[in-house]
């Protein structure tokens, strides 16, 4: 299981190529998993490391794994009209990890899919900074094959 391809995966779904913004507001301007040191130019999206549980079947194990995803949206002033973008921002991100998405993994010897299991929209701090955005955690479930030895 390749966890850095699974975090790359999923920060390429919000990449500014594939998000149309709603009407009106600005696009994404970074998405990756490697977390800078601050966000310089929001919109962003960060993905972060997950938490990963295990189950084994003789010659497989499975993996459910909950990934951090936030959208930093702007800088914190007043949540009024910003409450609003969010709004408009909600579904086009939760929609960009529709059900059973497919995440690749073929190569490392197993599939894995992802969903968006959850959402709040608030404060998010990131370092020093603190920003409105929308928190998610993208639910991946991996198969892959093993070969246990003794």
């Amino acid at each position: 299981m390749d966890l850095q391809a699974i975090a790359q995966a999923l920060a390429a779904r919000y990449d500014p190529a594939n998000v149309t913004p709603p009407t009106g507001l600005d696009n994404i301007r970074l998405s990756t998993e490697r977390l800078p040191d601050f966000i310089a130019m929001p919109p962003t999206v960060l993905v972060f490391p997950p938490e990963e549980e295990f189950s084994y079947s003789p010659g497989s194990r499975q993996s459910v794994q909950d990934w951090p995803i936030r959208f930093y949206e702007t800088e914190v002033s007043g949540p009024g009209r910003t409450v609003e973008r969010l709004y408009l921002w909600r579904p086009i991100l939760i929609g960009q990890l529709l059900p059973n998405s497919l995440l690749g993994q073929s190569g490392s010897g197993g599939v894995a899919w992802a969903a968006i299991a959850g959402a709040r929209i608030g404060t998010l701090t990131y370092g020093e900074q603190q920003f409105q955005g929308i928190e998610m955690v993208a639910r991946v479930r991996l198969a892959e094959g093993i070969n246990p030895v003794a």
